[in-house]
């Protein structure tokens, strides 16, 4: 990334979240839909191949969108306080029931923090958790939230609450990416990795404390944020990826950007006047096999491609054409569900009418990466005026 002094960094920052505000308070999200729902998601763990069942409550949605503007290339926004807890916990159960009651993996995806009191209220985190009291074969749980909110107290709280099989608790972060400036001026994302490493710290003190239950981090890495190139978008990855490893992330979960409707990010692709990357397109399929091939084997072992399937809807996705597309992202979805690099190699090496246009995107740009941020709220600001 090029160098960035500390005060346009602080200027960058203070920028965006004005926009994400500004935006979000002119761009209003649709109303959270009051359900409960699930899906599978391919994995391996040990080196057996895994399903890990996402699930989802009826919750408030997320507080920073609200309080922060939230990250510009979401759409999650806060939700709805109409119903009750009660409510809210008869449809995560009635949806539970039509599950495999032979689950072993679950993760409870609230449509923002899990350890957020003002979006899951305490009595609804406790009622959720002891609803998975029906797959007596149950075995690991992961949750996300912002790291801020991860305390010993919480984390012992949500232990206790746990059905009895469960031996293993993973607690996912979004860092997204390293870099501090594309972090908070391109993505808006309120926290960096002192939060990840306090947290970490808590997570630390509670194995410690107990040993029912081993607690474990995971970190979400963005492939390709707002006003970064194709290469850029590689790189950084990487760079994210390698440090969440070296601070003892048990696996990463790689999300190819999307483009989502009224979001910051969405209102930048729909510019079509702008030149590319001030104009946002969505990651090439190529692009995510590239980071995992680059990765040591271990560390591509352990990291997990998402994003190429969701509950939100997207009006632009990860890129390839009609002949690359199914077969990238079946060869992305069986590297998450075996492991094997061969079919890594095998993807790389296919030839496509669009494989020249990926090479030809990896070019860096000329402009730096600060000049592009500038350019972009330069176009917000004048749209919010």
């Amino acid at each position: 990334m090029n160098p960035v002094d500390s005060r346009q960094h602080s200027d960058l920052k203070a920028r965006m979240r004005r926009v994400a505000v500004r935006f979000r308070a002119s761009q209003r999200l649709s109303e959270a839909i009051w359900d409960a729902g699930s899906y599978p998601i391919a994995t391996h763990i040990d080196g057996e191949p895994e399903v890990k069942v996402l699930v989802w409550f009826p919750a408030m949605g997320c507080y920073w969108s609200a309080r922060g503007g939230g990250c510009t290339m979401c759409d999650f926004g806060a939700g709805t306080s109409r119903r009750s807890i009660g409510e809210a916990l008869t449809a995560f159960k009635e949806m539970l029931g039509h599950l495999d009651p032979g689950l072993r993996r679950v993760h409870i995806g609230p449509g923002g923090s899990f350890l957020s009191d003002a979006e899951v209220p305490p009595d609804l985190r406790r009622g959720v958790l002891h609803s998975l009291d029906r797959f007596r074969f149950l075995r690991s749980v992961s949750i996300e939230t912002r790291p801020g909110l991860v305390t010993e107290p919480g984390l012992m709280d949500v232990i206790d609450h746990l059905p009895d099989p469960v031996e293993g608790l993973t607690v996912g972060f979004g860092l997204e990416c390293l870099d501090d400036l594309v972090r908070e001026a391109a993505i808006n994302k309120g926290f960096g990795t002192r939060s990840i490493r306090k947290a970490v710290r808590a997570i630390d003190r509670v194995n410690s404390a107990q040993q029912e239950v081993r607690v474990a981090f995971e970190i979400y890495v963005l492939l390709k944020p707002l006003f970064l190139s194709e290469q850029e978008g590689i790189d950084e990855a990487l760079r994210t990826i390698q440090w969440a490893y070296a601070q003892g992330a048990e696996s990463v979960s790689l999300f190819m950007n999307t483009v989502k409707p009224r979001t910051v990010q969405g209102y930048l692709a729909s510019r079509r006047d702008l030149p590319p990357p001030v104009r946002y397109e969505p990651p090439f399929y190529r692009s995510a096999i590239q980071v995992l091939r680059q990765l040591p084997p271990e560390q591509r072992r352990l990291t997990k491609v998402l994003g190429m399937q969701s509950g939100i809807v997207a009006t632009e996705l990860p890129r390839g054409c009609a002949l690359c597309t199914p077969f990238l992202s079946g060869s992305l979805s069986a590297h998450n569900f075996i492991g094997d690099p061969t079919i890594l190699d095998l993807a790389a090496g296919s030839w496509c009418p669009c494989k020249r246009q990926w090479l030809d995107s990896l070019a860096i740009p000329v402009e730096s990466v600060p000049s592009r941020i500038s350019a972009g709220l330069n176009v917000l600001e004048s749209f919010l005026k």
